[in-house]
């Protein structure tokens, strides 16, 4: 079923060519009329506009209805610096707080903040909140946004996560792992459309033959693109590759689970550049509630160490919403990001995938809400843990992640202006996407990769962000962290308690696993592949970016 961006419409018909004009008039109007106020000035009019013509017909009928009244669509940044400041100073204690300014909060503090603006209804401190994190973001990364496009080459796992839709027991997936050279002819397809930094994504395997697998084809993406760069850069591209990276070709990123730091190394020494290993909590027991007694929060830990040891840009994440989860635990979630030196963030709320045993947990704790109404909260919550993020890390990459735009239409759009600065375009063939499906709802575009394209360049463009094309887009952490001014408790109002728990030593407690299905799990070996060749009805990967367009209401 066809449902715009916007969600006020099914089976969008695209506009008359005669409506364009008019359509144009008013988006210029009211861009100028916002960005007067908020200081981005008046040259996006034009970028705009030129964003919006190459854009397909059904973007330009929902720009001509929605950008009537542009000031008052939800991504809306509604305090300037210097207002933020002063109410996020009032509330933290700290009178004199300069607008942009990192701060060293502590679990406390961070605690503090998420409960006024979850439990107490502070929408003043949250627009703060907000406004604030954009504009350390901007501080940072101006009005860039950048790509991560990504892959996910297999969906064989022999993990049994609580919550994951190609968990080892979900019998009625159909497993796939993508040919190297199907691999590489999508890492072309990206280079060609400038972007930057490929994340090839799978379920974890640890098997020797898949080891092998991710390392020839790490090699390989790198080869082909580094030679496409070279060539584009008049280089001789016959000859042996550059010694040093140079930023040629593109960044591979990987996320393929717990492994020796042997084996990290090897991929590493095969051209990985960045690794993401999501912790999911920082609390060990919550950890241990969604995961099966073989799996170790403290392993996986110890495995995000032996990234940065290798020499990784190492990314984790969590989820926002999960059954038995706390505001205090998602404070913790903050300070282990920092603790720990990520580079990059993901946080994305927790969606429900039947079949799991974490969906069961969460119909027994909330099946009688209204589904819609609580995963609306759980939006708000993750956008807000996004702002403290980065508020607390300072020049971190962080994700507006494609399960934001599960829920809300114009997720990512708003993740932008509340703290985010990368966006991940799915790239996997258009004959795996539905089989890489990690819970109910995932967003997917029907429209060519180039119309994606086009669609998503006027959508960050309308926001007042402009894509930063073929760049790597490291995280500025990785060599240059910020360093955030400390918070002190003798400063802090009386809505901040004192610190009762010590998050700093991430010690590992003993914790009940749940149970695990009690059916057989078939070999992931034993799973039937698909077969390799182009995407089904394209010859070039269609994107998936959350853009103007066709969404699946869920799984085929």
């Amino acid at each position: 079923m066809l449902t715009n961006a916007f969600g006020l419409a099914q089976g969008l018909v695209p506009l008359a060519a005669r409506a364009l004009p008019a359509a144009l008039q008013a988006c210029n109007t009211q861009w100028v009329r916002w960005h007067g106020n908020h200081g981005h000035g008046h040259h996006h009019t034009k970028e705009f506009k030129e964003a919006l013509e190459e854009a397909p017909e059904k973007f330009k009928g929902e720009a001509r209805k929605r950008l009537r009244d542009f000031a008052k669509l939800p991504w809306e940044v509604s305090m300037t610096p210097e207002e933020a400041a002063k109410v996020m100073g009032s509330f933290l204690g700290l009178p004199n707080l300069e607008p942009n300014t990192v701060l060293a909060l502590d679990v406390d503090q961070v605690h503090a903040i998420l409960d006024a603006t979850t439990n107490k209804g502070d929408k003043t401190l949250e627009k703060a909140l907000f406004s604030y994190a954009d504009g350390i973001t901007t501080k940072f990364f101006g009005e860039e946004v950048y790509y991560r496009g990504i892959v996910e080459y297999s969906n064989v796992c022999q993990n049994d996560c609580g919550y994951c839709g190609i968990r080892k027991h979900m019998h009625d997936v159909k497993r796939y792992t993508m040919p190297v050279s199907e691999v590489v002819e999508v890492a072309k397809w990206a280079f060609e459309n400038k972007l930057g930094n490929l994340m090839l994504q799978a379920g974890e395997l640890r098997t020797e033959a898949r080891n092998k697998y991710i390392e020839e084809m790490v090699r390989a993406v790198r080869e082909a693109t580094v030679r496409m760069h070279m060539e584009q850069k008049g280089m001789d591209a016959s000859g042996p590759l550059p010694a040093k990276d140079q930023e040629l070709g593109l960044c591979v990123s990987l996320s393929a689970g717990e492994l020796p730091r042997e084996t990290y190394q090897r991929w590493f020494d095969a051209g990985a550049r960045r690794y993401l290993l999501r912790i999911e909590s920082s609390n060990p027991e919550l950890y241990a509630a969604l995961h099966p007694s073989d799996m170790s929060w403290q392993h996986r830990v110890d495995c995000l160490r032996a990234l940065r040891e290798v020499g990784y840009m190492i990314g984790t994440g969590i989820m926002v919403g999960l059954p038995g989860q706390t505001l205090r635990d998602l404070a913790g979630d903050i300070l282990f990001f920092r603790e720990i030196g990520a580079n990059m963030i993901g946080m994305g709320p927790y969606i429900t995938e039947a079949g799991t045993p974490v969906a069961d947990m969460w119909e027994r704790l909330y099946g009688k809400e209204d589904k819609k109404e609580h995963m609306k909260r759980m939006f708000d919550l993750t956008t807000r843990m996004n702002s403290l993020a980065r508020i607390t890390l300072g020049n971190a990459n962080i994700s507006a992640t494609t399960a934001l735009q599960a829920i809300d239409p114009m997720g990512r759009e708003i993740a932008l202006r509340r703290g985010s600065n990368v966006l991940m375009p799915i790239l996997t063939p258009t004959k795996y996407r539905e089989h890489y499906q990690l819970y109910e709802g995932k967003p997917c575009i029907t429209d060519t990769a180039d119309e994606c394209r086009k669609c998503l360049n006027a959508r960050i463009t309308m926001i007042g962000k402009k894509v930063k094309d073929s760049v790597w887009g490291d995280p500025p952490n990785f060599r240059n962290p910020a360093v955030g001014v400390t918070v002190p408790h003798s400063t802090t109002t009386s809505a901040i308690p004192s610190a009762t728990r010590n998050y700093s030593s991430w010690a590992l407690p003993a914790a009940r696993h749940y149970a695990t299905a009690a059916a057989p799990s078939p070999s992931p070996r034993a799973a039937k592949p698909l077969a390799a060749g182009p995407a089904k009805g394209s010859d070039v990967p269609r994107t998936n970016i959350g853009v103007f367009g066709c969404m699946n209401a869920g799984k085929r």
